[in-house]
């Protein structure tokens, strides 16, 4: 009489078990969702500092003067409609110098600044601002 196995061995179903474990951490790293959304998170932080630096410009160009303060009426009625949150703003000494940094989601001692020097968004490692802002030294990228 012919014996027939039927099924698998244990180093077949051991293969196969660690194969597909290896696959789930490479997969779970890869679709961290935390990490996909941080990146979201930035993204939007980025598109907003754009769109605010592009306003402030337009303001500092139809007023003749940057705004020394966010709260600006003028500022707040005619040029910006809605104030991004987590935005910091700093007004420089001369009429025409302005900051803008809002911190990254992705990492917390990351910050995206636009300066009006630049002209730029630059991602810069280091601390946001101050009271005097001229006076922080981040380290900056574009």
């Amino acid at each position: 009489m012919i014996k027939i196995n039927k099924g698998f061995t244990l180093i077949e179903l051991l293969l196969v078990v660690s194969i597909l474990g290896i696959l789930a951490g490479v997969m779970t790293s890869v679709i961290n969702p935390n990490v996909q959304r941080n990146k979201a998170q930035d993204a939007v932080k980025r598109s907003n500092i754009e769109k605010l630096a592009q306003s402030i410009e337009a303001y500092c160009a139809g007023e003749g003067v940057c705004p020394s303060v966010n709260t600006d009426t003028v500022l707040r009625n005619t040029y910006v409609k809605q104030w991004p949150a987590d935005i910091s703003y700093y007004w420089g000494n001369s009429y025409r110098d302005f900051e803008i940094n809002v911190a990254l989601s992705s990492n917390s001692s990351k910050f995206y600044r636009y300066n009006s020097v630049w002209g730029s968004i630059k991602e810069c490692t280091g601390r946001i601002g101050g009271s005097n802002w001229s006076s922080t030294n981040p380290t900056c990228t574009p």
